[in-house]
């Protein structure tokens, strides 16, 4: 439906935020929801070729390749959190939007590499014909839209040629450029883009927010898929004890990871997003980082489910690479998390408000923090010492479970003993004002290569949204 009540056959789109204004909250939508349906089917496929290619080779693949799905998921979202548009039109690019990364999905292994790239093709010119839709009709909007087309058109002539050299060599270099150029074009933007502050369009913070996280639950998701979906494949004489045992702590272990990453989420006003543009660039950057390692850590589900369900005793055992898979890519995960944390709250938790004594928990809660976060890497390194050749399942399972089970009770104590004292919010008090705290200032540029992005004025702070990455 469109905002009038009815859908037209095209629409101008609407622009969700704008600067220095207050504007409503957004949920996803339910088109945002078949989006996510079908990286769920991506995560699964491409642990699926990890699973399959524990080799050097296999994991740079499993890296790029998940790395390119999450890249078409931010270009798209990149739109949905700006514009709103329910038109006929738009919903036809959305079609060849799913119908592109769909087929992206079926492909995902690497002798698919050629038509892996045909249905990236079309997952971008979607995208592509969406922000041209805006580049026409938006005038509010049409330089910010001019930025996005040519970071699309960029990626698709890197396919094109691609299919122009039709090699496998080809396509590997040009994936390996389209997961660089698609990551960090924000370099280029920085460095070669010059566009004022008001004609950029700033994102719907709490729908980008929204959207990341549903991207984490749908990778977490795969874990919890490794661990029930193989029921119908399961013989009388492997529904045993151990395996329930198994799936309930797989269950512990990713409802755990959730925990701790959704515990403390900041409000609008201090998000990462918002604060500077290095920090929402940071943002954007780690969310990538923790998909593709909670991913990871799925395959790794995968291997211990099973060992646990062989029958035959001397297969039930990990080897040493998929051990240091499981815990190596727990480990990231976490790192990864604190770092998030640290890119949101570092210089304002603890407030310069806060008691001697508040101001000595907080510091503690964030050294526990800086410390257990390289936990399960331990734990990988002294089990591998214990036993080098063959683990336990059950061992790993445990060990990863207390790991993280035991980080999510330390924060809930820490927290706990804050709200009793008084300290129920993650807001400085400062920032409790009506006129709350938008960023600090980090000092002008002048003229330089960064002076599209710094400024001396607080309204102006750069925030992720000049920088627009994907």
């Amino acid at each position: 439906m469109s905002s009038s009540g009815f859908r037209k056959l095209w629409s101008v789109p609407i622009v969700t935020a704008e600067w220095n204004t207050e504007y409503e909250e957004r949920s996803a939508d339910w088109w945002e929801l078949f989006v996510d349906l079908i990286i769920v089917a991506a995560a699964t496929n491409v642990a699926d070729t990890l699973k399959e290619d524990m080799s050097w080779h296999g994991l740079v693949w499993f890296c790029i390749v998940f790395s390119l799905f999450i890249s078409g998921m931010n270009l798209y979202s990149q739109y949905t959190t700006r514009y709103l548009d329910t038109s006929l039109l738009n919903s036809f690019f959305l079609f060849l939007y799913l119908y592109g990364t769909a087929v992206m999905v079926v492909n995902a292994n690497v002798e698919y590499a050629r038509t892996f790239c045909v249905g990236m093709l079309i997952q971008r010119a979607a995208v592509f014909l969406m922000q041209g839709g805006v580049f026409v009709l938006l005038a509010r909007a049409k330089k910010h839209a001019s930025i996005e087309c040519f970071i699309l058109l960029t990626s698709m002539a890197a396919i094109l040629i691609g299919r122009f050299i039709d090699t496998d060599r080809g396509y590997a270099v040009v994936l390996i450029f389209l997961a660089v150029w698609e990551n960090f074009y924000f370099v280029f933007i920085i460095l070669f883009v010059r566009i004022k502050h008001h004609e950029l369009v700033p994102l719907n913070i709490d729908h980008f927010a929204d959207r990341v996280g549903a991207m984490v639950m749908v990778v977490l998701g795969e874990s919890i898929v490794s661990a029930i979906i193989n029921y119908n494949k399961l013989s009388e004489s492997q529904r045993t004890t151990e395996y329930y045992e198994a799936m309930a702590l797989t269950l512990l272990l990713t409802y755990a990871v959730g925990l701790i990453y959704f515990s403390i989420q900041p409000p609008r006003d201090l998000h990462a997003l918002r604060r500077h543009a290095y920090s929402g660039i940071g943002f954007l950057f780690l969310h990538k980082v923790l998909a593709i390692s909670l991913l990871a850590m799925g395959v790794g589900i995968k291997f211990i489910i099973d060992a646990v369900i062989n029958p035959d005793p001397e297969e039930s055992y990990l080897s040493r690479d998929q051990v240091w898979l499981f815990f190596g890519s727990l480990g990231i995960a976490l790192i990864s998390m604190i770092l998030i944390r640290v890119l949101h709250f570092w210089g304002r938790q603890p407030s310069p408000h806060d008691p001697p004594l508040i101001k000595r928990i907080k510091y503690g809660w964030w050294g526990c923090f800086f410390i257990l976060m390289w936990t399960p890497l331990l734990c990988g390194y002294f089990t591998l010492k214990a036993s080098p050749d063959a683990v336990d399942p059950f061992t790993m399972l445990g060990l990863a479970v207390t790991c993280v089970f035991g980080i999510g009770i330390i924060e809930t104590i820490i927290t706990h003993i804050l709200v009793s004292m008084g300290q129920d919010s993650v807001v400085p008090v400062a920032a409790r004002s009506p006129r709350s705290i938008r960023a600090t200032s980090y000092g002008s540029a002048g003229d330089g290569p960064m002076a599209c992005l710094l400024s001396d004025d607080e309204e102006n702070v750069p925030t992720i949204e000049d920088v627009n990455l994907n």
